[in-house]
């Protein structure tokens, strides 16, 4: 049978104040958080006058939304116009193959305009993408968390062509392995001259470029860096097919694209069907 002795009781209300104080801390640190999905949170702390409505952060991931788990792609931001006058930078947050969480960053001029991109690698499907606006103290004023869904991101392996204006039927194409299974084929088809890269790098994912002088509109909307982006992905060893349209196109312009080429064209072929491209 246990027995109180009048020394028991000293030594618990002595060091009972201790043990609470121990114990609150704990407390604070046990409260669940909740998670809002795909929602823009504005962080106001002591500024009653900072808007709390904004649009998604995040507006497109890739290429015309399409991009590879473990390759470089693109993540546009668009800023609401309050948002702007405090940003200072911009901050990225992904998770790798490897389940580790990695942070992309950029630094904002006053004068920029524009939707905002950033280069980063993502590389698990139903993972956690996180995109942060922060002002020139560094404090976090507006947030968007956004978990990817399962059919988002292909594969690593997956092929996947550009198509630049027209697609000439590639997309109609499937590829065949010695094995005899049919894999499906990804084509992005680029219609206007913003969703084109800027970088080489974006362009690494991609197997085939295909680019087509009958979007003359298009071609003549980029400027020099999405120009030097598919300049230097080819020169990298990037492959390309080159669809010469029998249109008046300034000359000027198509040198940039048949300088790729070990010759100078002799003439153009009407292909009505996209079988011969299948080598490809």
């Amino acid at each position: 049978m246990l027995s109180w002795q009048p020394w028991t009781w000293k030594f618990f209300r002595a060091i009972l104040p201790a043990a609470c104080s121990a114990l609150v801390p704990i407390a604070f640190w046990t409260v669940p958080l909740a998670f809002a999905g795909d929602s823009v949170t504005a962080i106001a702390g002591d500024r009653s006058d900072f808007p709390t409505d904004h649009p998604p952060l995040i507006q497109q991931i890739g290429i015309g939304g399409y991009w590879k788990l473990g390759h470089t792609c693109r993540v546009r931001l668009e800023l609401s116009s309050s948002l702007r006058e405090r940003a200072a930078s911009v901050e990225i947050a992904t998770i790798d193959g490897d389940g580790v969480e990695v942070v992309y960053s950029r630094s904002l001029e006053k004068t920029h305009s524009g939707p905002i991109e950033l280069l980063v690698k993502i590389g698990r499907r139903q993972s956690l993408i996180s995109a942060a606006v922060k002002d020139g103290d560094g404090q976090q004023i507006a947030r968007q968390d956004r978990l990817l869904a399962n059919n988002e991101g292909l594969d690593a392996t997956q092929p996947m062509f550009l198509a630049v204006g027209s697609a000439m039927g590639v997309d109609q194409l499937s590829r065949t392995n010695t094995a005899g299974d049919r894999a499906s084929l990804t084509v992005v088809l680029v219609q206007q001259a913003d969703d084109l890269p800027r970088h080489w790098i974006e362009l690494q994912a991609f197997d085939l470029m295909v680019i087509s002088t009958a979007s003359p509109s298009l071609l003549d909307n980029m400027d020099q860096d999405q120009w030097s982006a598919l300049d230097e992905w080819v020169r990298r060893g990037g492959g390309c097919v080159l669809s010469l349209s029998n249109d008046n196109w300034p000359l000027q312009k198509l040198d940039l694209l048949t300088q790729w080429l070990p010759g100078r064209p002799m003439g153009t072929e009407l292909i009505r069907t996209p079988a011969s491209l299948e080598s490809l």
